[in-house]
């Protein structure tokens, strides 16, 4: 288990910017617990604004509009409806066809459901997208008028082909620079990225998971990733191979990339005595991993997919082939989600698999940690 410190590396308000990454965020669901617990607990550490690209914009989106609980849910849901229909999802192409029409579904349903918290997001979530205004370029959607927008705006960062306001837009990865990370030009505030096509381990988390196609123990595992490396995070100011990285006021954002002009000297934002690591306030890319090869798999495969499931929506709306909704065939398995003990108000009800032993942030100040189980 691993302690929250009693003074965070990161004392200030700050944005976070998510990079795309298909179900690889799952990381950034993880992260995301712990970032806002901290932010519960100290007088210093906020984050203001959330900007991100495809599934980096789509999930901070969610957790905004229908809450922490519900997301986790619904994620959770639908990779347990993957493994019960693994036919159906037994390649990546129909698994992203699929995804694709179901969050087309999913984007009306939540934005008419959760129609009332929508002015809560405005100029709080930045969704990029790309679009074609003749020529292309990166727009970020940061007001959400109707049910109707919104859900076009959150389908726009993340399929193929969505008309947003006149405009053809597609996946915003694309032009969010080669790390997919859509990042605040206005020098308001310091940034925290989250790279999710760094979350590494690829023999457990294969880039398949970034096209669509992802289980149950692949969420969960990676959810533990997110919460214990932002958890080292907030400790150090960095974790390996930048996947949690800090950009400092200052820094040059041109090209969507956070890169220092000069080595960064001891910054108030650090609390005394924290350490300084070499890579913060900059972003150098891993010698680990490609990073354009994110984009470039994921778009060619989701190209195609994606179009086929913007067809099948075309064609809508037939009745779902699903009889219940994903939050309830979660709920039904809610001991496997990794139920924060003493935070969230939701207890499983499954005694046979629960989660167990990894509590965030209860009143011994844990948080983090490897112990995070079903059992």
């Amino acid at each position: 288990m691993q302690s929250l410190p009693t003074s965070l590396a990161i004392t200030s308000e700050v944005d976070v910017v998510i990079s795309g990454g298909g179900n690889f965020d799952a990381y950034y669901m993880g992260a995301y617990m712990v970032l806002a617990r901290a932010a519960a607990r100290s007088g210093d550490f906020a984050v203001r604004r959330f900007a991100g690209a495809s599934a980096g914009g789509m999930m901070p989106f969610e957790i905004a509009l229908k809450g922490e609980q519900a997301t986790l849910l619904t994620h959770h849901a639908y990779a347990l409806l993957e493994e019960t229909w693994s036919i159906t999802y037994s390649t990546v192409a129909v698994a992203a066809s699929l995804q694709d029409h179901h969050w087309r579904l999913m984007a009306d349903w939540q934005c008419s459901r959760w129609n009332t918290t929508l002015s809560s997001l405005n100029d709080v979530i930045f969704l990029a997208t790309s679009c074609l205004d003749p020529f292309p370029k990166l727009v970020k959607i940061s007001r959400f008028t109707s049910p109707a927008q919104a859900a076009s705006a959150f389908m726009s960062t993340g399929t193929v082909a969505e008309w947003y306001d006149g405009m053809l837009c597609s996946d915003g990865g694309s032009m969010s620079g080669p790390n997919m990370t859509p990042l605040f030009q206005d020098g308001v505030r310091p940034m925290v990225i989250i790279n999710l096509m760094q979350c590494g381990e690829r023999q457990r988390f294969p880039l398949s998971m970034a096209m669509g196609k992802y289980n149950t123990t692949q969420f969960i595992e990676l959810c533990q990733k997110g919460q214990d490396e932002a958890a080292a995070f907030l400790r150090a100011g960095s974790v390996r191979a930048n996947a949690i990285s800090f950009c400092p006021l200052g820094a040059k954002v041109s090209g969507n990339v956070c890169t220092s002009l000069q080595p960064s000297p001891p910054s108030p934002l650090l609390s005394p005595g924290a350490p300084l690591v070499p890579t913060l306030g900059s972003y150098t890319k891993p010698e680990t991993e490609a990073t354009l090869t994110g984009p470039i798999v994921v778009g060619v495969v989701a190209a195609a997919a994606a179009l086929v499931g913007a067809k099948k929506h075309a064609r809508k709306k037939k009745a779902t082939p699903l009889s219940k909704s994903l939050p309830e065939m979660s709920q039904a398995h809610s001991g496997q989600i990794p139920h924060m003990t003493g935070i969230a108000p939701h207890k499983s009800k499954n005694s046979a698999a629960r989660w167990s032993s990894h509590t965030l942030l209860n009143d011994d100040s844990t948080i983090g940690g490897p112990s995070l189980v079903v059992h």
